[in-house]
C-alpha cells in the first residue's frame, strides 16, 4: 500500500512541480545565444513543459485509472467553460487543416511560433491544470510561482533601464527606450505586468485582513500559534507591497507619456469590484471615476483617428540613429498606424480575396474558417496601407499582426474562430460573477475579482495589441483557476485523493498484481514516450537558431566560417524558410564581393537555390520572389543571359502577391534598365511614380534611365528634384548609389551631375551628390572636395542632413573615413549653427577623434 502510494503520489507531485514550472519559466525565460531569442524559445520550453506534464498524465492516468473520476469526458462536456474551448480549438483544427499554408498554420512562424501546435499545448495546460489543481494550497502555490516569477522580471527591467548598453548587448538588438526585460517586447511586458498586479493586489488585500483585522480567512490556518501566524502575514504583506511597487515601477519604464492608460486598466477594474463587493462607497467612487477618465481620453485619442480617412506616413528621423522609437513618434502617430492596421484586417474578413497562386477553392469561405493561423502576413499584402508600404517593403519589413488580436483571429481563424474565442471569455466572466454571487469567504471572493480584472485587462489589451506568450499564460492560468475555485466554493476544501479499494486489494501484503505491474510499466514507457517525443519536437528549432545568430555574428566579424553556421541551420530544421533565406543572402553577398568568374557562378547557384527553398516553404510571401529575383539580376548582369526571364517573371509575381508597390516596381525597372530594356522599364517607373509620385528612389531611377539614354540635364534633374524636397532623402540616394555599384551604373549619374553643376555651381544638393558617386566610381579625393564644397553652401537647417550622409558613407569606405578628419575641422563652425548641435557636434569629434 505504501509503495502504489508513493508511485501515485510521486507522479501527482511531478505533474504539479511541471505546471508550476511552466508559470515560473515561461515568462523568464530567453536564450541570448539565439536569434529570437524571447518569443520563440518560451514557446519552445511551453511545449517541451506541456509535454512533460501530459506524460506524467497518462502515467498517473494509467497506473490508477479509477482515481480519474474527473476528468471523464461527460464531466468535461457539461462544463460551459470547457466545452467553450474545446470548440476555439477544434475550429482551430479545421482552419489549420484548410489553411493556404497547413505546415505553418500547425508549427507557427519563425518569429511568433503561435501555431495550432502552440495552442494545443495552452488548452492541455488549462485541462491538466483545472482537472488535477484539488486543494487550496495548490492554488496559492500556482499564484505565488507567477508573482515570483513577475518580480524577477521587473527586476531585470528595472536592471535593463539603468544599464542599458549591457542589456542590449545582451539581447543583441537595438536600443528601443523602453525597457521589455525578459519578455522581448515593451508592449508584451506590459501586457504581463498589468494582468498579474490584480493578483498581486488581492493576496495584499488577503494579507492585509489576516494580520490587521486577525481575520480568520489566514493564509496561513495551519499555525497552531496566532502570534506566529500573524508575524507570517506581516512578512508577506511586506513582500507584496514591495512587489506591487516593483511592478509599477517596471510597468512605467515600459511605457511612453499616455500609453500607461492601458494598463492600468486592470488594477482599477479591481478597485471597483472591490468597492462593489466589500460595500466600501469610496472605493467603488475611485474605481468608477477613474474608469470613466479612461473612456473619456481614449474617446478623445480614438474617435477622431477612426472618423479620419488621412494614412499615417513614417516620418523621417531627426536623430543620427535610424531607429524611431515609439516614443518619439508620439501616441497620435502609433494610434494612427493602428488605425489603418484595422480597417486594414477588416477588409481582409469582409472581402476575403483569393490569394495569387493558392488555387484557394475556398476563399468564398475564408470569412468564416480564415486562412489558418500564422497566415496574416500573407493576406495583409493585398491591404497594405499606402502610405507605409514603400517605406516597409524597401526594410523588407513584414507585419504579422493587426495590433489587434479580434482582428487577428477573425483574419486568420475566421468569424467562427472569433466567436469561439468571445464564448471563452463570455463563460469566463459568467463563471466568475456567478461564483461571486454565492461565495462566502473573502480569499474566494478576493481572487475571483482579481480574476474579473485580469481578463479586463487583457481584453483592454487585445484592441491595440497583439497577443504575445507571457500575458497568454496567465490568461490561460485565469481559465484554469476558474473550475478550481468553483469547486472550492461549493463543496469546500475537497478531501486529498486516496488511493481506491482496489489499489489496496492490489498492494496487501506487498503482493504486486499482474495487472499492477503491467500498468506500471506501461505508465513508465508512455511518459518516457511522450517526454521523448517533446524533446523531438522542440530541440532541433532550438539549436538551429542558435547556430543562426553563431553565423550572423561571423558575418559580422567577416569570417567565413559563417556559412558553414548557416548552413549548420539549415540542415538541422530544414523546414524553416527563414535560414534557407539567410543562408542564401550571406552567399549573394560573398558572390558580389568574388573576383573568381567560375567561383562566382558556383556562388550564385548555390544563393538561388537557397533562395528558391525559402520560397517553396513560403509562395505567397512576395518578398521571397523579389530577394530571388535580385539575385537572378546579378547573375544576369555577370553574363548568364538565360537568368533574365525567370528575373522578370518573379518580380511580376511578386507584384501580384504585394500589389500597388513602388519599391517591388523599382526593382523590376532596374532589372530591365540593366537588360538594357528602356521602355519597359520606362513603362514600370510611370507606374510606380502614379502610386506614390513622392517615393525618391523612383526618381533617382528615371534619372539613370534619362542618363543612359544620354538626356544628362533631364537626368540631373530628376534624381535631384527628391532631395530638393526632403534633404533628408540624401541618405537615400547614398543607399541607392550603393547599389547601383555592384552594377557599375553609378558613373552615369555622376556624368550628369558634373555637367548640371558647371552650369549651376551654387547649389550645394547637387555638389553633395555628385559627392557621392564620385565615392562609389573610387575617386575619394574629389568626393572629400565636393563634400566640403556643399558643406560651405548648405543652409543651416539641412546642415544634420548633409552631415548624416557623410557619416553613412564613412562606414561603407573606411578609406573615405580616414580622408575626412583632413577637412572636418573646418565643418564645426557650420554645424554649430543647426538647431541639432549637441547631437552633430558630437559625431563630429569622434570623427575626427577630438573628443575628450
Amino acid at each position: 500500500m505504501d509503495n502504489a502510494d508513493t508511485r501515485v503520489g510521486g507522479y501527482r507531485g511531478a505533474l504539479e512541480v511541471s505546471w508550476l514550472a511552466v508559470i515560473f519559466l515561461v515568462p523568464l525565460f530567453f536564450n541570448p545565444l539565439s536569434h529570437q531569442a524571447f518569443y520563440l524559445n518560451k514557446a519552445l520550453l511551453l511545449q517541451f513543459l506541456v509535454s512533460v506534464m501530459l506524460a506524467l498524465w497518462v502515467a498517473d492516468w494509467l497506473h490508477s485509472k479509477s482515481s480519474h473520476q474527473g476528468l471523464k469526458w461527460r464531466n468535461i462536456l457539461t462544463s460551459p467553460l470547457h466545452l467553450s474551448i474545446l470548440i476555439f480549438g477544434l475550429v482551430a483544427i479545421v482552419s489549420t487543416a484548410v489553411s493556404i499554408t497547413p505546415a505553418v498554420s500547425f508549427w507557427g512562424s519563425w518569429g511568433r511560433k503561435s501555431g495550432l501546435l502552440t495552442l494545443i499545448c495552452w488548452i492541455v495546460f488549462f485541462l491538466i491544470v483545472a482537472g488535477r489543481l484539488r486543494h487550496r494550497a495548490q492554488l496559492f502555490r500556482a499564484i505565488y510561482a507567477l508573482l515570483l516569477s513577475s518580480s524577477i522580471v521587473s527586476v531585470l527591467g528595472i536592471v535593463q533601464y539603468f544599464f542599458p548598453d549591457t542589456m542590449y548587448r545582451l539581447f543583441h538588438c537595438a536600443h528601443s527606450g523602453r525597457v521589455f526585460s525578459t519578455s522581448g517586447n515593451a508592449l508584451s511586458l506590459s501586457g504581463f505586468l498589468a494582468m498579474v498586479i490584480p493578483l498581486n493586489m488581492a493576496l495584499i488585500v488577503i494579507s492585509w485582513n489576516s494580520w490587521f483585522h486577525s481575520h480568520p480567512d489566514t493564509l496561513f490556518s495551519r499555525e497552531r500559534e496566532p502570534t506566529k501566524a500573524r508575524t507570517k502575514n506581516a512578512g508577506i504583506l511586506i513582500g507584496l507591497v514591495a512587489l506591487l511597487a516593483l511592478q509599477f515601477w517596471c510597468l512605467w519604464l515600459a511605457q511612453y507619456s499616455l500609453t500607461i492608460l492601458l494598463f492600468i486598466i486592470a488594477p482599477i477594474v479591481f478597485i471597483a469590484l472591490l468597492g462593489i463587493v466589500k460595500r466600501k462607497k469610496l472605493i467603488l467612487s475611485l474605481g468608477a471615476m477613474s474608469l470613466l477618465i479612461l473612456a473619456i481620453v481614449a474617446g478623445l485619442i480614438l474617435v477622431p483617428l477612426m472618423s479620419s480617412d488621412t494614412s499615417v506616413e513614417i516620418p523621417e528621423t531627426e536623430g543620427l540613429e535610424s531607429t524611431i522609437t515609439t516614443g518619439e513618434l508620439g501616441v497620435n502617430y502609433t494610434m494612427g498606424l493602428r488605425v489603418q492596421f484595422w480597417r486594414s484586417a477588416a477588409d481582409i474578413v469582409l472581402k476575403s480575396p483569393e490569394v495569387p497562386f493558392s488555387n484557394d477553392r475556398l476563399y468564398s469561405l475564408r470569412t468564416l474558417i480564415g486562412y489558418g493561423p500564422e497566415t496574416f502576413i500573407i493576406t495583409f499584402q493585398n491591404f497594405f496601407p499606402e502610405g507605409m508600404k514603400n517605406e516597409w517593403t524597401q526594410k523588407s519589413g513584414l507585419i504579422d499582426r493587426p495590433h489587434n488580436h479580434y482582428l487577428y483571429l477573425a483574419a486568420t481563424v475566421g468569424l467562427l474562430g472569433l466567436a469561439g474565442f468571445l464564448s471563452i471569455l463570455a463563460v469566463f466572466l459568467y463563471l466568475c460573477f456567478r461564483y461571486l454571487r454565492r461565495e462566502t469567504w473573502d480569499i474566494n471572493k478576493l481572487l475571483l475579482i482579481a480574476l474579473v480584472a485580469s481578463m479586463a485587462g487583457y481584453m483592454a489589451d487585445s484592441l491595440f495589441n497583439p497577443s504575445t506568450i507571457s500575458p497568454e499564460l496567465v490568461f490561460w492560468l485565469m481559465l484554469s483557476l476558474v473550475p478550481v475555485i468553483g469547486r472550492l466554493t461549493s463543496s469546500g476544501e475537497p478531501t486529498k485523493v486516496e488511493i481506491t479499494p482496489e489499489e489496496v486489494a492490489q498492494h496487501r501484503d506487498g503482493e504486486i498484481s499482474h495487472i499492477t505491474r503491467t500498468r506500471v510499466y506501461l505508465s513508465v514507457g508512455c511518459a518516457v514516450l511522450l517526454v521523448v517525443i517533446g524533446i523531438g519536437v522542440t530541440i532541433r528549432p532550438f539549436l538551429a537558431d542558435i547556430y543562426l545568430q553563431k553565423g550572423l555574428n561571423l558575418q559580422a566579424r567577416g569570417s567565413e566560417q559563417a556559412v558553414f553556421a548557416f548552413s549548420k541551420a539549415v540542415k538541422i530544421q530544414p523546414e524553416e524558410p527563414a535560414y534557407w533565406s539567410y543562408l542564401g543572402a550571406y552567399t549573394y553577398s560573398v558572390a558580389r564581393r568574388a573576383g573568381d568568374k567560375p567561383a562566382n557562378t558556383e556562388i550564385l547557384a548555390y544563393s538561388t537555390s537557397a533562395y528558391e527553398e525559402a520560397r517553396e516553404l513560403e509562395p505567397y510571401i512576395a518578398y521571397r520572389y523579389y530577394s530571388l529575383a535580385d539575385v537572378y539580376v546579378y547573375w544576369a548582369h555577370e553574363g548568364a543571359e538565360d537568368k533574365w526571364p525567370t528575373a522578370l517573371s518573379l518580380y511580376d509575381k511578386a507584384a501580384q502577391l504585394f500589389p500597388r508597390n513602388a519599391v517591388i516596381l523599382d526593382k523590376w525597372a532596374l532589372a530591365l534598365i540593366i537588360k538594357g530594356d528602356f521602355d519597359e522599364a520606362r513603362e514600370k517607373l510611370d507606374y510606380a511614380a502614379s502610386i506614390d509620385p513622392d517615393w525618391p528612389e523612383t526618381s533617382f531611377l528615371s534619372g539613370l534611365l534619362l542618363a543612359r539614354e544620354a538626356k544628362d540635364d533631364e537626368a540631373a534633374r530628376a534624381i535631384i528634384a527628391p532631395i530638393q524636397e526632403s534633404p533628408g532623402s540624401l541618405k537615400g540616394f547614398v543607399d541607392f548609389c550603393r547599389g547601383l555599384a555592384g552594377y557599375n551604373m553609378v558613373r552615369p549619374l555622376g556624368d550628369a551631375l558634373e555637367v548640371y553643376t558647371q552650369e549651376v555651381s551654387d547649389e550645394w544638393i547637387p555638389r553633395a551628390m555628385l559627392g557621392v558617386t564620385s565615392l562609389f566610381v573610387g575617386s575619394l579625393d574629389k568626393s572629400v572636395d565636393e563634400f566640403d564644397t556643399a558643406m560651405l553652401l548648405v543652409p543651416d537647417e539641412d546642415v544634420g542632413d548633409l552631415f548624416r550622409a557623410i557619416l553613412r558613407l564613412s562606414q561603407i569606405s573606411p578609406g573615405f573615413k580616414t580622408m575626412l578628419p583632413g577637412v572636418a575641422c573646418e565643418w564645426r563652425t557650420k554645424l554649430a549653427q543647426s538647431a541639432e548641435r549637441d547631437t552633430l557636434l558630437q559625431a563630429l569629434d569622434e570623427l575626427v577623434d577630438t573628443s575628450p
